[in-house]
């Protein structure tokens, strides 16, 4: 009986022993179990974030042009193969001129050559394709009134201005994002008269023979 009665006992507690093994073992699994997430939501990598550079831009101006008029983009020298252009007529309201900017900037372009001559459509972006040493590109707008002109790299980079045929500078009435001036105008006049163009001059001769 006593021999029976150890047995009982003996057996009971390795029952109880066991219980108590399988209860501690679960929480390590849960454990397991929370950290699985954790790996799923760990930050991103470089590969995985965005490439914010394709929206961005780095100066916008405000520039009244009139219709019938031809004006002419120059750049000094250009560290960059393409430069994103676009202009936004300008209204009352300018709160989505920003949002409007990066649009474009990050949408479809139009790939211009260098010394092209073409009208430019509102809300367009253009790609000028760049020389190292300068870049000139002439245009016309449709209408008369106010556009920002948004560039992709600042001024300051390639000696950029907005000039007449005369080669004069035109400045923007108001700076709306970047830096500030331009750049010196008396001696951007003076620079530019050493990059007189076959398209500049075939517009002096017309007007001659007129």
């Amino acid at each position: 009986m006593k021999k029976f009665l150890q047995v009982s006992l003996i057996t009971s507690l390795s029952l109880a022993l066991v219980a108590c093994s399988g209860e501690e073992a679960a929480p390590a699994e849960n454990n397991l179990a929370q950290e699985g997430p954790a790996i799923e939501n760990a930050a991103p990598t470089e590969e995985d974030t965005p490439d914010q550079e394709a929206t961005s831009y780095q100066w916008m101006g405000l520039y009244s042009l009139e219709e019938g008029q031809e004006y002419s983009f120059h750049f000094g020298e250009n560290p960059h193969a393409t430069e994103t252009v676009a202009f936004i007529p300008v209204g009352e309201d300018r709160s989505s001129l920003d949002q409007e900017a990066s649009q474009l900037m990050a949408g479809d372009k139009k790939t211009l050559a260098l010394g092209a001559l073409f009208e430019m459509e509102p809300k367009t972006a253009y790609s000028l394709e760049m020389d190292p040493d300068h870049g000139h590109f002439n245009f016309t707008v449709p209408e008369t009134g106010d556009y920002a002109l948004v560039l992709q790299y600042s001024p300051l980079d390639n000696d950029f201005a907005l000039m007449n045929l005369d080669h004069e500078d035109i400045a923007p009435q108001e700076i709306l994002q970047g830096d500030e001036p331009l750049h010196d105008h008396e001696g951007h006049d003076h620079d530019h008269e050493g990059h007189d163009h076959e398209d500049h001059e075939d517009h002096d001769h017309e007007e001659a023979g007129q």
